[in-house]
């Protein structure tokens, strides 16, 4: 998937991209057709008594998981479906949908460093991906092809429609995200989110399980022996498992954040296990950033140090060193992350400006 400028050539006050959805609707196509077809062969089987009760299970269930698939790929990819360039408000405007203007997020123009083409290898080939620079180091990948002339075409178009010397004006001010709580006292600033648990996940959680349960009691039929069977059953038993085991750690969580002049302290409240949590001094932060890409869906925003600031962001786009791999793995599980995949594209955006402004009042620290 990737960005298009949808504004004409013409129009030099507002330049709007928006995501393309090709890929989404054909996936989303082919799933919910293998889905519609399996689905009322597994019921129909059902009551036809002379096959073993085992086929309408894995039938019903394999139509069932498709159906699921389908839905979550034209529903669930959290990617702003708006990027506005304004260059009246001299800001970045992110909107998650197109009608709902309160769930937005502003990246003042001052903020970004500029637009840039970066080539990285993916499996044996080249592509190049324009890239939307903030000056705290985070990226937002905008446009990614194999052509080096359409990236630098989409980069040009940018770069001599996008006005970012423009001082941004009070609309572009950022909006405090939703259900983020927030308490100040005498040199102390916390911050408090719960996870957020609708009747709609509920429901798509529980069908999907039911179907990876019918799977696996219907496959006795297709495996060539007891080994194969058990096999199945237990891989599906541990995705099973580790579905239940997520949702139990996350009901009731909570995610608190206390900044001082001194001090970013992160924690978990409530759940199971609280891996992740930390406490950092201020002076050792380098950035506090979230990056966006067309694939890579960030659930986190980072607290890095300088060092691992260059790090993280060769992994992102691809291009560290191979011999440094093991580095790499060790740094992807010791980074200091905050859990954000609760919140909207735009809400992340507003916390992650929420944060930075935070620990600049509080301690005098800038360009976070």
């Amino acid at each position: 998937m990737n960005y298009k400028i949808i504004s004409s050539k013409e129009e030099t006050a507002v330049i709007r991209l928006q995501r393309t959805r090709t890929l989404e609707r054909i996936l989303g196509v082919i799933f919910f057709l293998i889905g519609i077809v399996f689905l009322p062969i597994g019921l129909i089987l059902f009551l036809a008594p002379e096959y073993d009760i085992h086929y309408p299970f894995f039938w019903t269930g394999f139509g069932l998981l498709f159906l699921m698939g389908g839905i979550m790929v034209s529903t669930q990819l959290k990617i702003p479906e708006f990027i506005e360039f304004d260059n009246g408000e001299g800001a970045c405007i992110v909107r998650d949908t197109k009608k709902d203007d309160s769930d937005r997020a502003v990246i003042p123009y001052g903020e970004i460093e500029g637009f840039h083409v970066h080539s990285r290898m993916n499996d044996r080939s080249k592509s190049h991906a324009v890239e939307m620079e903030k000056k705290d180091g985070a990226f937002w990948t905008l446009f990614s092809v194999k052509s080096r002339e359409a990236a630098e075409a989409f980069h040009e178009r940018l770069a001599q429609s996008v006005n970012l010397s423009v001082a941004s004006s009070k609309t572009g001010e950022q909006k405090k995200p939703d259900h983020v709580e927030i308490a100040k006292s005498a040199g102390a600033t916390t911050l408090t989110w719960k996870n957020r648990h609708t009747l709609k996940s509920w429901i798509f959680l529980i069908l999907a399980l039911s179907s990876m349960g019918m799977l696996m009691y219907g496959s006795k039929p297709y495996a060539e022996g007891p080994v194969q069977y058990c096999i199945a059953v237990g891989f599906i038993c541990l995705v099973t498992a580790t579905a239940v085991f997520s949702l139990l750690n996350n009901i009731g969580r909570k995610h608190q954040i206390d900044i001082t002049g001194d001090t970013f302290t992160y924690r978990k409240l409530g759940g199971i296990i609280k891996s992740g949590q930390f406490s950092i001094p201020i002076g050792e932060i380098d950035s506090i950033l979230f990056n966006s890409g067309l694939s890579t869906m960030e659930t986190v925003i980072y607290v890095l140090k300088k060092e691992e600031k260059i790090m993280l962001q060769e992994i992102k786009r691809g291009t560290f060193q191979k011999n440094d791999i093991f580095k790499a793995i060790a740094l992807m599980k010791s980074i200091r992350k905050i859990e954000v995949g609760d919140l909207s594209i735009a809400g992340k955006v507003a916390l992650e400006n929420l944060l930075q402004k935070t620990v600049q009042e509080l301690s005098g620290r800038k360009g976070l």
